[in-house]
């Protein structure tokens, strides 16, 4: 039995239908850090990433596993403008994780993430990431199914991750990540994007018929891998590049 979506509030229907080319001037007194952990641009692309491990990855989670996808825990605990409901069709599969203290509506909540994933997905990810899984304070893989949607919002957390977080697409598939004040993310399979989500306000959106999954985490701040220090060096300057 295939469960009927609610559409999205008028609200995030307004976010994903407006023109932010007005609001870019927000961006000209960004902090231009010289690494992930102290730059508040909102996005970096990180390039050159194995197109097939990338694909054997995908190819387990919309086979093997993906009836083992849940609703995403951290729902409420740690976002600002945070209306109800806050998505529709929005899972995740845990694959590392730290318990975390977040910042929440009205006080600090434990924030208690446990990792959930098969030891073979668990595996393939390891190989994908072989020299860096220490590194990660957590990982997940979230599947997005077809007209679903997460309302604007930003994460809010107690240490502030900045660039630290990233966003990959495991397939792929036409733009799905709005930023504001710069709009779609014109992303490219292959690229890992340092994404800034707790300053700049964003939602997603899937208007196809199939499922989108992508791969999401976290560098420890001290933990970057000198790989990822030394493209965003390099790549910093194509953060206005990537939007429609």
């Amino acid at each position: 039995m295939v469960t009927r979506l609610i559409p999205p509030t008028a609200f995030t229907q307004q976010f994903f239908d407006m023109d932010f080319e007005s609001y870019q001037y927000l961006l000209d007194d960004l902090i231009d850090g010289d690494h992930p952990a102290t730059c508040d641009l909102p996005v970096v692309p990180i390039e050159g990433f194995d197109l097939d491990a990338l694909d054997r990855i995908y190819q387990y989670c919309r086979s093997v596993c993906s009836g083992d996808f849940k609703t995403v825990k951290s729902q409420i605990m740690y976002s600002d403008w945070c209306f109800q409901p806050r998505s529709q069709g929005w899972t995740e599969i845990v694959i590392k994780a730290q318990p975390m203290l977040m910042k929440g509506r009205d006080s600090n909540l434990d924030y208690n993430l446990e990792a959930d994933a098969d030891n073979h997905l668990v595996e393939l990810c390891r190989q994908f990431f072989p020299d860096w899984w220490d590194r990660f304070f957590c990982l997940k893989i979230l599947k997005m199914a077809p007209d679903g949607w997460v309302n604007p919002h930003r994460d809010i957390y107690v240490d502030n991750f900045r660039l630290c977080n990233f966003w990959m697409p495991l397939h792929d598939f036409p733009t799905t990540l709005k930023v504001f004040p710069m709009g779609w993310l014109a992303h490219r399979l292959g690229n890992m994007y340092l994404f800034n989500q707790r300053r700049f306000p964003h939602a997603v959106k899937n208007s196809e018929q199939e499922d989108r999954i992508v791969l999401i985490g976290k560098f420890y701040q001290d933990l970057v891998p000198q790989q990822i220090v030394e493209q965003f060096l390099i790549n910093k300057k194509k953060h206005l590049q990537q939007w429609q």
